[in-house]
């Protein structure tokens, strides 16, 4: 059976356990009982005991980390972009100070370092990664060698690439030149001309119009295509249809072509018997 408990202070237990806990630690008790200047005693040695295990635990970490810099120190490391011999540890050590850190660039040791790190956690299958922009302009490259951009009339560009004109959506190249990542000029050639022109290994004239033999304009082939003038073409387009068009202002490059092929007399004529087809 639980008896019962008072202390000196006044509180009163029923668990002898806690009253035994709570008498080491009243203060009227141990006053009356003359322990209050034994447990402060005990309570300094302890404080003093683990402050000193503390500063002991702090000095020899110190003491270890001054032996192995100036162990590092002796050996004379240098800096991996200037080339300093380094007085002081700078991070991981390779560098003398931030600046040198930013501006230099990975070796190919280090990058032997990483892919042999890369191979041992993920194997072969592990494949560096490279940016968009950098991916296309291979795939540029690559195309170019397919068309032999090299030694066609256009070999200032060193990449191409395949584009639908907005305006009929003909087939067409898109010849970009690329210093690194950075593009300094680019055009835009139709790829009939363009397979014209690797023909004749000469850049055609403004002049020049490429004619397709069969009227099919998707059917880039040489055999299919003629050059000749825009004279020459326009003539060729009136003699087959058999009749003048009329073009408005923006097709004025092609009307002078046919003023040279009719008179006036030709115009009339065909003119009256397009009334005539219409009234009948």
């Amino acid at each position: 059976m639980k008896g019962y408990y008072k202390c000196d202070c006044g509180k009163e237990f029923d668990d002898p356990q806690k009253f035994n806990g709570h008498k080491s630690h009243c203060i009227t008790h141990l006053t009356l009982t003359n322990k209050l200047d034994q447990r402060n005693e005990i309570q300094e040695k302890f404080r003093k005991g683990g402050f000193d295990a503390a500063k002991s635990k702090k000095s020899k970490a110190s003491q270890t980390k001054a032996t192995s810099l100036n162990e590092w120190i002796k050996e004379k490391h240098v800096c991996e972009k200037c080339g300093k011999i380094l007085t002081e540890k700078f991070g991981t050590g390779r560098f003398c100070s931030r600046s040198c850190a930013n501006s230099h660039h990975i070796s190919e040791t280090t990058k032997a370092k990483i892919s042999e790190t890369l191979y041992k956690k993920h194997g072969a299958c592990k494949k560096e990664r490279t940016p968009k922009q950098r991916q296309q302009i291979i795939k540029g490259q690559n195309f170019a060698k397919e068309i032999n951009l090299e030694n066609s009339p256009y070999s200032q560009y060193n990449t191409a690439f395949k584009r639908n004109r907005q305006v009929d959506e003909r087939e067409a190249y898109k010849l970009c030149l690329y210093e690194g990542n950075k593009l300094i000029k680019s055009t835009i050639v139709l790829t009939h001309r363009y397979n014209m022109a690797c023909a004749i290994g000469r850049l055609l004239l403004p002049n020049e119009v490429v004619h397709h033999i069969d009227g099919n304009k998707s059917n880039n082939d040489i055999e299919n295509l003629q050059l000749m003038s825009r004279k020459e073409h326009s003539r060729l387009h009136a003699q087959n249809n058999n009749t003048l068009v009329t073009y408005t202002k923006t097709h004025g490059a092609w009307n002078k072509g046919l003023k040279h092929c009719f008179s006036k007399e030709s115009v009339d004529k065909t003119t009256k018997t397009k009334r005539d087809n219409m009234e009948q």
